[in-house]
């Protein structure tokens, strides 16, 4: 599909109106522009002249390939192939053919098309992030005693006035031991006296194995290390190596917890930490609801490349790989379609060519380990922009994904529409032209003096499907395959504004019928009378 770009003249000293159905009206000597390019290749530049009252005119003109003239097309129907792609050149009489007095000449602009600003919700405050590492220490017991939760353990504790640990040691509830016994850690007890902010994540460094190792962690706070409240339960951490690649999941996050200790204990062998370092939000921040979409893919061009049609072009922050086979590692290039200019061999006249450009590099996962699924995380991608196709490149040398294709799962942020009304209720939103140049306004056009949040103060209009109209409705051209339409507010009397105006000119023409009836009449009665 090309891309069109459009433009108007008008005469000096005259200015567009608008009637009573929206449309815009122009004045005599007015020329509507239209170019439409493929890529950056300009391909056709039509013009559409208003000549007389009620009389316009189209031309439309063929542009060389240097770009710098352009000429008139004869009155005939015309083909050409410019790059891969077949583009027909309309006739005069095609022109005519869409152009009717019926949609008023100028397809397009209308003042509903222009009278709507497009807006994503902020955050409702911004938060502060704070770091810090925290003091632990082990919790220890007898080896051969494995079956003592950490929490069941008598502890010696030292406490300072502000509630800081400065030492700590335990064994297991019952008669002490008088030989030396060997000792384990079972745990940690972490010291988080000191900070006054609720704690949202806890990042660990330990000890690397040489082997990979996988663990489940359970965290639990308490004031007075006597009652404690469970924060996390089984969250994984991960260090797992696959020839060059390295997969870690070494952060934990946990819901705002404000807790003087926490206590750490793993499903079976805890790790051997080097640090605990904190997060903490210092004020809560409400986040904008974000929609979510899952994708199935399909084989792209070269082997392990998977192809993802959304369905429209939707501006992503966040994405993952679904894996359909457990014990997969996926490292993927993500990529987008994008366009560049290339030299042509030989020559100095370049070509533009579409091409996949990575935007994110991620290693995606699902594991099982001692019984337990492991799942990736979302990786963000918000710098690609509205994207409608995706292409994921998996390195092979990974061992694939299996038979089946990989499915895609997103999350992106819908914005508001803000539009002024003008008439009755019902309105329409349509949609389904993926290449339709934009049409938004500036928000502070449709609110003056317009500051971030003002638009959540206006009245929600409400969504229900509406069925699709026929182009010979008052939406200006046929359905598009996977277009959609929404009615806002109120439920409508079922008549456009087309079926209108049919109405008012039948109910004219039956009433000038009435009269020219009743003229004749009268006619023939005083003839009859001066007979």
């Amino acid at each position: 599909m090309g891309l069109p770009s459009s433009a108007s003249s008008l005469p000096d000293d005259t200015k567009i109106t608008i009637g009573d159905d929206g449309d815009f009206l122009f004045p005599v000597g007015t020329v509507l522009v239209k170019t439409f390019s493929l890529g950056s290749v300009r391909v056709e530049t039509r013009l559409y002249m208003h000549v007389a009252k009620d009389v316009w005119r189209g031309v439309t003109y063929d542009w060389t390939s240097a770009h710098s003239d352009a000429f008139l097309v004869s009155g005939n129907r015309k083909t050409v192939t410019v790059g891969t792609q077949d583009w027909t050149f309309p006739s005069r009489d095609d022109c005519a053919s869409c152009h009717t007095r019926a949609a008023g000449f100028s397809l397009g602009p209308q003042l509903r098309a222009m009278n709507f600003a497009i807006t994503y919700p902020a955050p409702r405050r911004e938060s502060k992030r704070a770091q810090e590492k925290l003091p632990f220490f082990p919790v220890l017991d007898d080896a051969e005693v494995a079956a003592t939760r950490p929490r069941d353990l008598a502890l010696t504790v030292k406490v300072q006035p502000d509630g800081s640990l400065t030492e700590l040691g335990g064994v297991p509830n019952k008669a002490r031991q008088s030989a030396p016994v060997l000792r384990r850690v079972r745990g940690y007890l972490v010291d988080a006296s000191r900070i006054k902010a609720p704690i949202g994540e806890l990042a660990f460094d330990w000890v690397r194995a040489q082997t990979s190792q996988t663990g489940r962690i359970d965290i639990e706070s308490s004031d007075d290390l006597v009652n404690w409240q469970a924060a996390v339960r089984s969250a994984p951490l991960i260090d797992i190596a696959f020839g060059e690649q390295r997969l870690q999941q070494t952060t934990v996050t946990m819901p705002p917890t404000r807790a003087r200790y926490l206590l750490l204990t793993w499903e079976k062998e805890p790790f051997e930490l080097r640090s605990i370092q904190y997060a903490s939000e210092t004020s809560s921040t409400v986040a904008p609801p974000l929609e979510r979409l899952v994708v199935s893919g399909r084989a792209g061009p070269q082997p392990n490349e998977f192809l993802f049609d959304i369905g429209a072009s939707i501006n992503a922050t966040r994405l993952r790989l679904q894996l359909p086979e457990l014990n997969t590692l996926a490292p993927t290039q993500l990529m987008v379609q994008s366009t560049e200019q290339r030299l042509r061999p030989g020559t100095r006249q370049t070509d533009t060519v579409q091409v996949w450009k990575t935007i994110q590099s991620a290693t995606f996962y699902r594991i099982a380990r001692d019984g337990v699924e492991l799942n990736s995380p979302m990786v963000s991608v918000a710098s690609a922009g509205p994207v409608r196709e995706w292409l994921a490149r998996i390195d092979w040398r990974a061992g694939g994904t299996g038979n089946q294709p990989p499915t895609l799962e997103l999350e992106w942020q819908a914005p508001y529409i803000v539009f002024a009304a003008r008439g009755q209720p019902p309105f329409t939103i349509g949609s389904g032209r993926q290449n339709a140049a934009a049409g938004a306004l500036a928000i502070a056009n449709i609110l003056p003096g317009y500051q971030t949040g003002d638009e959540e103060k206006l009245p929600l209009a409400q969504l229900e499907t509406a069925s699709r109209e026929s182009p010979s409705g008052s939406a200006s051209g046929a359905p598009v395959t996977g277009s959609t339409s929404t009615t806002l507010s109120e439920p409508s009397s079922g008549l456009t504004a087309q079926h209108r105006k049919w109405i008012l000119w039948s109910a004219l023409g039956l009433g000038v019928l009435v009269l020219a009836t009743m003229a004749r009449s009268v006619m023939r009665t005083g003839e009859g009378e001066r007979k």
